[in-house]
């Protein structure tokens, strides 16, 4: 191994940054996104409102759920 591969695996994290918050807010977006584009397809204006709206959500709930605990854990560094 050289020394910039020990190097740098000295500061891998483990879980590289996954978090319930993360999972729950990038998942509300893609469903969001998923709405907004069948809305468009479909030519409902009130379906593609909805989608953008739940874009909107998962961008809101991210920060809310980290700041209640549920974001990624300290690793001691």
């Amino acid at each position: 191994m050289s020394d910039k591969q020990v190097a740098l695996s000295r500061y891998h994290v483990e879980d590289e940054g996954n978090s319930v918050a993360g999972w729950i807010g990038v998942t509300i977006m893609i469903l969001g996104t998923i709405v907004g584009t069948v809305g468009m397809f479909i030519e409902m204006d009130v379906v593609t409102y909805v989608g953008v709206g739940l874009v909107a959500l998962g961008a809101i709930a991210w920060p809310i759920l980290k700041a209640a605990g549920l974001g990624p854990k300290g690793h001691g560094h």
